[in-house]
């Protein structure tokens, strides 16, 4: 049991450090509110983006980790 515990902690926190540029960013926005990349603004601008964002709220969270990945 502690195993499996332990096991699930350190891939919560190694998905914390792989996506850390998106996570430096939660804490700054006024509650409501989301920062976002202008990369994932821009993508929006395509209906297809667009579509896939109205039918799946996760889409935004998905791509600003993409392009926050490296920053």
């Amino acid at each position: 049991m502690n195993e499996n515990l332990d096991n699930n902690l350190k891939s919560i926190i190694a998905e914390k450090i792989e996506n850390s540029g998106f996570y430096k960013l939660q804490g700054v926005a006024p509650d409501g509110f989301k920062l976002l990349p202008i990369e994932v603004i821009e993508d929006l601008k395509e209906f297809e983006n667009w579509k896939e964002f109205k039918h799946n709220k996760q889409w935004l969270d998905a791509q600003s980790k993409i392009y926050m990945k490296d920053k």
